[in-house]
């Protein structure tokens, strides 16, 4: 490849009339290097992107999950301390 390339060179800067046409093609084909590269780290990046977005959505149903059984928990147990606080009241003195 790199033989091919040198051979290239050499054609196009000997055999030319053209003198930049070697150094316009090797920008176009950095450029087009450079292109496909940045193309390569959008899809990367918008994957990682998609995928924190999923792993954000799960974290916040697990947190509204958590959080409704603390107030579905904190009710019982509320309500379950006053109806002992209520029977106390009512049968206490009976006993």
């Amino acid at each position: 490849m790199i033989r091919l390339e040198k051979e290239l060179k050499e054609a196009l800067i000997y055999g030319s009339q053209e003198s930049g046409l070697y150094d316009e093609m090797c920008h176009r084909r950095d450029a087009i290097i450079l292109e496909r590269k940045q193309e390569i780290e959008d899809a990367e990046r918008e994957e990682r992107m998609r995928l924190a977005e999923i792993r954000r959505k799960k974290e916040q149903k697990i947190q509204n999950i958590q959080e409704w059984l603390a107030v579905v928990l904190g009710v019982s147990i509320s309500s379950f301390v006053m109806y002992a606080i209520w029977w106390m009241f009512k049968n206490g003195g009976k006993d």
